[in-house]
């Protein structure tokens, strides 16, 4: 009975959602601006994006159909939905570490790199703290050159689920008001006093661009 509730959750549960999930997104309207337009259509090689967990719906319909894109999902059964999910969508879904003490060498994640395509690290992690951001952005964008791109959105009719990071979803026909910051790029060898001030520098711009989102937003109505 166990094996059986698990193929349903993993396997017929997200393939039931994907069609769910892409009607749900042909109803939204997409609000970016003509910046955040210019550096996404300029993210051609070996970039990393970066956002907060509870922005991951956001990521995944908004980024659907780009090309070779990866995302780092947990290894954890809590990350097995949203791996199938991502699958489906058409994204290359790697299961590794959050990186919340260190950095292990994920061949996937750089040999992704080195082949010039995309790669998503979710910011604080798979178990947070919420918007507390982790060091293995930087780190992977230090130890490869890569640059690293932040990321956001809301939407102004929205749930917000009771889960450690209170997870967006756009209601239906709901305004969503997308944000991506300009590329940064770190030294190859980063020190600890280095790390820790491109950690809170990196954590501010992100939720600053979450709250620009969110104010954005809400002048629907204004």
């Amino acid at each position: 009975m166990k094996k059986l509730k698990r193929f349903f959750l993993e396997k017929i549960l997200p393939s039931i959602l994907y069609g769910i999930f892409i009607v749900w997104c042909k109803t939204l309207r997409i609000v970016i601006s003509e910046d955040s337009k210019r550096i996404l259509h300029s993210l051609k090689e070996d970039y990393i994006l970066t956002l907060w967990h509870s922005r991951i719906f956001g990521l995944l319909f908004y980024l659907r159909g780009r090309p070779k894109l990866n995302i780092l999902i947990s290894p954890s059964s809590d990350g097995d939905f949203l791996a199938n999910l991502g699958e489906l969508l058409g994204y290359v879904i790697v299961r590794g570490s959050s990186f919340k003490k260190t950095v292990p060498a994920t061949r996937s994640i750089f040999k992704a790199l080195r082949k010039k395509e995309g790669v998503v690290i979710v910011a604080d992690g798979s178990r947070g703290p919420r918007h507390k951001l982790q060091p293995g952005s930087p780190i992977i964008a230090s130890k490869t050159g890569s640059v690293l791109v932040p990321m956001s959105f809301d939407a102004n009719w929205k749930t917000e689920l009771n889960s450690w990071d209170r997870f967006v979803i756009p209601w239906p026909f709901s305004k969503c008001v997308f944000s991506f910051g300009e590329p940064l790029s770190f030294p190859r060898n980063i020190k600890d006093e280095e790390l820790k001030k491109i950690q809170m520098d990196l954590e501010l711009n992100l939720n600053s661009m979450t709250q620009n989102c969110f104010d954005n937003s809400q002048k629907f109505f204004t």
